[in-house]
């Protein structure tokens, strides 16, 4: 896995490193390129896949729309399932970006270590 650092992509710049409060040290955060397993929870589970996974959101693939927020299942190698709830960001071709809202500390834990693990040093 690799850090995904592209300014281009919308979700990179949403992201600003969580030791900074300023927007205009935009350092991207570190993320995993995965892709991982996923389900879009609903009325009926839909499988998905996620990329550029990190703790800010991650890109959904194909794009599952049905309104702004989701729910999602995601499997994170060595740290088993997590459950995150996020607001759609952007439609792009198949792909749906997500910012993740309300992550407890557990799930923020797992997302970081799994992030950490598979990105390697960051690059700053």
């Amino acid at each position: 896995m690799t850090i995904v650092t592209n300014t281009l992509d919308p979700l990179a710049r949403s992201m600003t490193h969580p030791r900074t409060s300023s927007r205009r040290d935009a350092r991207p955060l570190p993320r995993a390129a995965g892709p991982f397993e996923a389900y879009r929870l609903g009325a009926s589970d839909v499988q998905v896949q996620v990329r550029d996974l990190s703790l800010a959101g991650c890109i959904v693939e194909p794009e599952i729309y049905r309104g702004r927020h989701i729910r999602l299942q995601i499997d994170l190698p060595g740290e088993g399932w997590i459950t995150v709830q996020g607001d759609a960001l952007r439609r792009q071709g198949p792909t749906l970006t997500m910012r993740f809202i309300h992550l407890d500390e557990a799930t923020r834990a797992r997302i970081e270590r799994t992030v950490e693990r598979l990105s390697g040093p960051a690059p700053w």
